[in-house]
């Protein structure tokens, strides 16, 4: 079976009021319920990141087949302790081989 993936990498900070969660929780459930996503990939060091993490862990105890990723762009290898604070909050871990450059656009 396939996995449909959502991705969250936003900026650091944000200025979140009421309506932006719930909309955004409109969203997040709209895509699991209508286009099967069950995979949400999360970065780290950025509030959208925080607030998208707790939304979807939200809509996980309505939909526990969903699952939390976090992709780590740095440190490929980490010590048991860190391994095991992230997996309190994320289902599985991913860190990709590192760019060597990255694209800009003009």
């Amino acid at each position: 079976m396939k996995d449909n993936t959502c991705c969250f990498f936003g900026h650091r900070t944000i200025n979140e009021i009421h309506e932006q969660r719930t909309k955004l929780t409109d969203a997040i459930e709209k895509i699991i319920a209508d286009e099967k996503v069950d995979t949400f990939l999360f970065g780290s060091k950025s509030e959208f990141n925080c607030l998208c993490l707790e939304l979807v862990t939200k809509l996980k105890e309505k939909y526990p087949h969903v699952k939390r990723i976090y992709v780590r762009a740095e440190f490929p290898f980490i010590n048991d302790d860190y391994l095991n604070y992230l997996l309190k909050s994320y289902d599985e871990l991913d860190a990709p081989p590192p760019a060597k450059a990255a694209l800009k656009s003009p």
